[in-house]
């Protein structure tokens, strides 16, 4: 026999039903932006831009208002908080093991992982205005 608890934990939340549309739009917003998506784990997904550059698209906790992704460490952090559609760049380089496209040292393990900066957006017209400025910079 199966109580209500148990039906309820199968079935998706309201919450995961958001975030799963949340997510499929901002997908549709970085393809018809003219990026392609090389890459996807649990967590990430990667994208690259007409131009080179490699975002990755962070699928957690994803909201149409709290859009979040990686670029490579490369560029400078003034510059990322310039760009059109830019609402915070993080102050220190996040880190995350699936960021294989982008340089790696040592984050308090023994084995180097891989960095970049994390950008936010707040609107999904903003973020579609940081992946025109961003496809703009040199790859």
């Amino acid at each position: 026999m199966t109580d209500d608890t148990t039906i309820t934990k199968a079935l998706p939340s309201r919450d995961d039903e958001e975030a799963s549309a949340a997510l499929a739009a901002i997908y549709a917003l970085v393809q018809d932006a003219g990026y392609e998506r090389t890459k996807e784990t649990v967590k990430l997904a990667e994208f690259v831009s007409p131009t080179g550059n490699i975002l990755y698209l962070e699928k957690v906790r994803v909201s149409l208002n709290n859009i979040r992704c990686c670029v490579h460490p490369r560029h400078a952090r003034e510059s990322l908080m310039a760009l059109d559609g830019v609402h915070a760049v993080s102050d220190a380089h996040r880190f995350h093991s699936n960021m294989t496209s982008f340089p790696k040292r040592l984050h308090g393990g023994r084995t180097p992982t891989a960095y970049g900066w994390q950008i936010k957006a707040d609107t999904l017209l903003d973020f579609h205005r940081f992946l025109a400025a961003f496809a703009s910079l040199p790859a």
